[in-house]
């Protein structure tokens, strides 16, 4: 994991005392950039899912502002 979007989130992560982050593989929109070799990340919009792409699909939104917390963070710091 070397790429500097992978360190700026991990490290945005860590900073916002989110827990250890953790990487995986799996299907999401940022595949298709890593297949064109640009690296590129996924991150959780906060809150917690149960049961994706079911019938009994739910969604926790109590902690949802800190995935947009922690997207700004990252932002803003690739940005400097």
């Amino acid at each position: 994991m070397s790429a500097a979007i992978v360190n700026t989130a991990s490290e945005s992560i860590k900073a916002l005392n989110f827990g250890e982050p953790e990487f995986s593989a799996g299907s999401s929109d940022s595949n298709v950039p890593m297949h064109l070799g640009i690296p590129a990340i996924t991150i959780g919009g906060g809150g917690i899912d149960n049961g994706a792409h079911s019938l009994n699909e739910s969604d926790d939104v109590t902690d949802s502002y800190k995935g947009v917390q922690n997207a700004l963070l990252i932002v803003l710091s690739i940005l400097q």
